[in-house]
């Protein structure tokens, strides 16, 4: 389940990473704690990332959040990873490829646009999040945003949007309502997503620009990493 050694596994007990007993002579091994190891292990192999619950949790960390929806055991073996694994820009990016269920773009104005970026429940990112956080990028007139999935068709219906491939405004939907849940980073009015998931939308982009200041943001947060 785990795709590892049985060494491996002996390891993880010993380390009580997993919950297990003997039993004559036999290892018992808590099945819960197999699939709490599955979700946060994915990030290490091939080009999988962390489950969504785990990236945001990872990100909430390094801007010393407390990432409360994770267990107390979870969140100290997702810390050791933070500090033993995350060894630079690709690795992110890799672990937090599963950060959003689904980007869809819609057309807006720019009062709506004003009026949106301070609605309650939206994270600002990548562009959005560039000025509050002391980037030098222009938005030319574009934002990024978070919002759990279940409150899209309020904020469509309240701002106007209008859904388009060439829009001007970026909406990624997550499983959870990570917007009160995550460190508080209310900046210039604005509430902005983890630096490390801003970075990452920011180097995802298609202007050069936009992709260094992204892969810059990165450095810093790996730079400065200090996990509570």
């Amino acid at each position: 389940m785990l795709d590892v050694s049985q060494q491996r596994i002996r390891a993880l007990i010993a380390s009580g990473i997993l919950d297990a007993r003997q039993v004559a002579g036999r290892w018992l091994v808590d099945a819960d704690s197999i699939d709490r190891q599955a979700a946060i292990a994915t990030g290490s192999r091939g080009g999988r990332g962390l489950a969504q619950h785990v990236a945001w949790a990872a990100a909430d960390l390094l801007d010393r959040g407390l990432a409360p929806w994770l267990t107390p055991k979870d969140r100290w073996r997702l810390r050791a990873r933070l500090l033993h694994e995350l060894d630079g820009v690709d690795t992110a990016r890799r672990w937090l490829r599963n950060r959003y269920t689904q980007a869809s773009t819609w057309r807006a104005g720019p009062t709506a646009i004003e009026r949106l970026l301070t609605t309650d429940g939206v994270l600002a990112t990548g562009v959005s999040a560039a000025g509050p956080l002391g980037l030098e990028l222009g938005t030319a007139g574009s934002a990024d945003v978070y919002v759990h999935a279940e409150r899209l068709d309020q904020l469509v219906h309240d701002h106007f949007l209008i859904e388009s491939a060439t829009g001007n405004l970026t909406v990624r939907t997550t499983e959870q309502d990570y917007s009160h849940r995550t460190g508080k980073r209310s900046l210039e009015g604005i509430q902005v997503a983890p630096r490390l998931l801003v970075a990452a939308d920011l180097a995802d982009d298609n202007g050069a620009r936009t992709r260094k200041a992204g892969h810059d943001l990165f450095a810093d947060v790996l730079l400065a990493r200090t996990v509570r």
